[in-house]
């Protein structure tokens, strides 16, 4: 990776530092930096000091600077060669000012950040680190994940490596997202296959989409179309060789369970199996202080290679 080019520029001011002026010390600051968002936002963080899990002091809140690099990296092409790519990286920085004191405590002490990132007329706000007084620099990276996707079996998480045909599943995602875990909505479950066609041939195409919308309905999509059923219709939804439990299939801000089975009419072989979801944006950002419809924190997908067995 080399870096070509470099850029700053200053965020809007979005909040004044509550309280007065901090008193001077040797080390009155911590280095706090931001990966992971896009560019032209206007953003700061604030902190609560905390005595094991007790509040003690509110920080004030301080404006974040974007710092943008270009960079060269290789990227692997469709016919498995290697290509130059150029990709701009977006950090956003901020000399965090400390008290020279902090009050005693017994238990563990530390300094919990949030996130504030200003909309038109809303903020969005999410704690995102825990400082421990152990270094002098913070670094977050900002992302939301899909962390894992097991099969539940007898109760017991098992590797999901091969299934069978007509043989109910339970199989439960998890996820972390940086700007909340309650913001995690519309998981969806993907059986992929290879696209033989033109003009990407290689590439993963969804044969059949497991979703839950954001009203709580279990939807399946295959062949170009999609079929849902309400949640509080239970019983089961069965579209191209897959029945779906629409009464045990559910979702919550930590996790998704997915109860299915995928019967005869579904096809064997080689599958990838992708589960996603999307972080929920509930403002417009300002990008470039022009109000803007964006998705903060694009989604990172867990892809794992699946044996169908009849």
């Amino acid at each position: 990776m080399k870096s070509v080019a470099t850029s700053t520029r200053r965020c809007l001011t979005l909040l004044a530092l509550a309280g007065s002026a901090l008193p001077a010390a040797a080390q009155t600051t911590l280095n706090v930096r931001i990966d992971g968002l896009p560019a032209g936002l206007t953003a700061a963080v604030g902190a609560e000091l905390r005595c094991g899990a007790a509040l003690v002091q509110t920080m004030g809140a301080m404006n974040l600077t974007e710092q943008t690099v270009v960079v060269w990296e290789t990227a692997p092409t469709l016919g498995g060669g290697v290509q130059l790519v150029q990709r701009t990286r977006t950090s956003y920085t901020v000399p965090y000012r400390l008290p020279a004191s902090f009050p005693a405590c017994s238990d563990n002490r530390n300094l919990s950040f949030d996130l504030i990132v200003l909309g038109d007329r809303e903020t969005r706000r999410s704690q995102i680190a825990a400082w421990d007084f152990s270094s002098t620099t913070l670094q977050v990276t900002m992302e939301a994940k899909t962390l894992d996707l097991v099969n539940r079996v007898n109760l017991t998480a098992q590797p999901l490596t091969a299934v069978a045909r007509n043989v109910a599943q339970h199989w439960v995602a998890t996820y972390r997202n940086k700007m909340g875990i309650d913001s995690v909505v519309e998981p969806t479950l993907d059986f992929l296959l290879p696209n033989n066609n033109f003009p990407l041939p290689g590439a993963l195409f969804s044969h059949t989409r497991l979703s839950i919308d954001r009203d709580g309905a279990v939807c399946v999509r295959t062949g170009g179309a999609t079929t849902c059923r309400a949640k509080a219709l239970g019983g089961t939804l069965t579209v191209g060789g897959v029945a779906v439990d629409v009464r045990n299939t559910s979702h919550s801000s930590g996790g998704t369970s997915w109860r299915f089975t995928l019967l005869s009419g579904f096809p064997t072989g080689s599958f990838t199996v992708r589960a996603a979801a999307n972080d929920f944006d509930s403002i417009e950002y300002l990008v470039d202080a022009e109000p803007t419809g964006l998705d903060l924190l694009p989604w990172k997908g867990l892809s794992l290679p699946l044996l169908v067995n009849p």
